[in-house]
């Protein structure tokens, strides 16, 4: 499996999302910054599931948070 590393400070995630697409590539996108530490898992052309180490970022958290579950 190939691995891509280093400071991507010129470039946006879609635009990493978008290179990725092209190529065809699956497996876990990472990215950290400032202490929070986020995980997009890829499949064909989708994002599939995503984590991160900061709960307001967690899409269960949004839910509680929109009324649309309770904890």
């Amino acid at each position: 499996m190939a691995e891509f590393r280093g400071r991507l400070k010129a470039l946006s995630c879609a635009d990493i999302l978008e290179f990725l697409r092209v190529l065809n590539r699956r497996g876990l996108l990472s990215f950290a910054s400032e202490g929070a530490s986020i995980g997009l898992y890829l499949r064909r052309d989708k994002v599939v599931h995503a984590t991160s180490s900061r709960a307001a970022d967690r899409l269960s958290e949004l839910f509680v948070r929109g009324g649309l579950i309770t904890r």
